[in-house]
């Protein structure tokens, strides 16, 4: 029984606070796992430029790697993905031009946030071809501009210069590395999986054909056949295929959602 110095409006109010700490405070405790993020992003313009992506076919690797790739640390063990971006660029206009591309990484971090342990990752071994041809990559940070259409959230990236003729097309690959913890399950549940896409916007006009490629591996394919693991998925026109591919395949595309996916124990 509440004491009666309450007035009738503060009883109203105690009830309320005492109501929300009791829906609050399972959830919490229910959302204390270990989250691991793994990031991934797209090519830029370090300043306007009168160039448009006229295609882009990324492929996020998830498949468990040789284990020269794979390492164990404090008994945690490690496997490796690999991201694979190549984009086929036009110049627009009948000038030569040179540019300056960036490829942006989020910051890596780690903390407790509501009970939930993330972990950022750090990418590596990152290398850059035009046209088939390795070239020199330069690590900076975000500057002015980038960071007005892309947010603080970026700590730096890597860039490299670009000619292109009038008119002309070029095709840049992009690559890198990137670890990741593995459960007791070794499967991917309590993993979530981002690739920025909306900074494709920052080309000139829409983007002709995008297509992406998540490749999981075994055991993460097996989880989600026998249904042990679920997967949250963004935006909607992805499909499954035989339980070890997820893709999406646009077209005349003006990217205005990232891709997100999010594993969970059922």
């Amino acid at each position: 029984m509440l004491p009666n110095i309450l007035s009738a409006k503060h009883k109203k109010i105690f009830l309320l606070i005492c109501a929300s700490i009791l829906l609050f405070v399972p959830y919490s405790y229910a959302d204390a796992v270990g989250i691991m993020e793994l990031y991934g992003d797209t090519v830029i313009p370090i300043k306007e430029a009168n160039i448009r992506m006229i295609k882009e076919i990324v492929t996020i690797n998830l498949s468990q790697l040789p284990s020269i790739y794979s390492s164990t640390y404090n008994g945690t063990k490690y496997t490796t993905n690999v991201t694979n971006a190549v984009f086929t660029f036009k110049n627009i206009t009948n000038k030569r031009m040179k540019i300056e591309m960036g490829f942006p990484f989020k910051k890596v971090y780690s903390g407790d946030v509501a009970g939930t342990t993330l972990y950022g990752c750090s990418p590596y071994n990152f290398i850059t071809k035009i046209n088939g041809e390795r070239v020199s990559i330069f690590r900076k940070k975000v500057n002015k501009f980038v960071k007005s259409k892309i947010g603080s959230d970026y700590d730096y990236m890597y860039t490299w210069p670009v000619t292109f003729k009038s008119n002309e097309k070029k095709v840049i690959e992009s690559q890198y590395f990137c670890s990741q913890i593995l459960n007791e399950n070794k499967n991917l549940a309590d993993t979530a999986i981002y690739y920025v896409t909306k900074t494709g916007a920052f080309w000139k006009g829409p983007i002709g054909q995008a297509d992406f490629y998540i490749l999981l591996d075994s055991y993460t394919s097996h989880a989600l056949k026998t249904k042990t693991i679920r997967a949250v998925i963004s935006p909607k026109g992805y499909k499954i295929v035989n339980y070890k591919t997820i893709e999406w395949h646009f077209h005349n595309w003006k990217p205005t959602e990232d891709i997100r996916i999010e594993f969970y124990e059922n």
